[in-house]
């Protein structure tokens, strides 16, 4: 029977925090990398049918994933961990395994394999290219959300006048960029597109606006920040909102208007 990660990630208790352990180098990690399955079986040793689904799902990734590599050599253990694709950028990883197992996909049809078949042992390349895959998707799904918060809450800074409330709007808006640098890695830079997250953070905070009765933010407005700049070790709020600030009076900006 084909073993998916979906599979894998169904089975066992805490699964959305174990998953998010494995894809960050822990056990499911290790036990690809080094072939070192312990963790796995303390992981879930109440439950030994999910242990077999996943060191078939680790030994069958270690065997891929070591086809494509050099031969291993003694000692490089530590070095591999510090240098491989899958610690240094694990978006950009997803993308390239993805690519692979659809090759892999793709040579199976052409050989006439099944991978839904009852045959133990067949690889289901298609739907684990899908998986790891959507694992990369919304990695950058959560920079770009943690990305639109970060605007929503300077633009809230930058266009309502109260003292306090701009504070705590200048405060949350570092929480989230400090958010989004975390789980940012360099792959992900091709895939954000800054003026949509743009646009999404101006529908926010139009919509909070609308329902508080409060004059709305321009329709038309190109964004005055860069990836970067949300994206710096130590976001500066107050130059942040300055900027903002100025492009919301721009004499050519027109308001969307006010509905009470």
């Amino acid at each position: 029977m084909a073993v998916t990660m979906a599979n894998m990630r169904r089975s066992g208790n805490g699964g959305g925090e174990r998953e998010a352990r494995a894809r960050r180098g822990g056990w499911l990690g290790r036990a690809v990398e080094t072939g070192t399955y312990e963790p796995v079986e303390r992981a879930f040793a109440s439950r030994p049918h999910t242990v077999v689904q996943v060191k078939a799902l680790a030994q069958t990734a270690r065997r891929v994933y070591f086809s494509t590599r050099t031969p291993w050599r003694p000692g490089e253990s530590a070095r591999m961990a510090e240098d491989d694709l899958y610690h240094r950028d694990f978006f950009r990883w997803t993308r390239d395994q993805a690519a692979r197992l659809r090759t892999l996909a793709q040579r199976q049809s052409e050989h006439g394999r099944d991978p839904d078949s009852a045959s133990d042992g067949v690889l289901d390349a298609g739907h684990l290219a899908e998986e790891v895959a959507q694992a990369g998707r919304s990695e950058l799904n959560r920079v770009a959300a943690h990305l639109t918060n970060t605007l929503v809450c300077l633009l809230e800074a930058a266009w309502l006048e109260d003292a306090a409330t701009n504070r705590r709007w200048r405060g949350e808006a570092k929480s989230t960029a400090r958010e989004a640098r975390r789980a940012f890695t360099d792959g992900m830079r091709p895939y954000l597109d800054i003026q949509e997250i743009w646009e999404d953070a101006l529908d926010e905070t139009n919509a909070r606006l609308r329902d508080t009765g409060e004059q709305m933010l321009p329709a038309r407005l190109s964004c005055p920040l860069t990836l970067d700049d949300l994206l710096a070790r130590r976001m500066d709020a107050d130059a942040a909102v300055d900027r903002l600030r100025a492009a919301l009076l721009d004499d050519d900006a027109e308001p969307a208007g006010r509905e009470g």
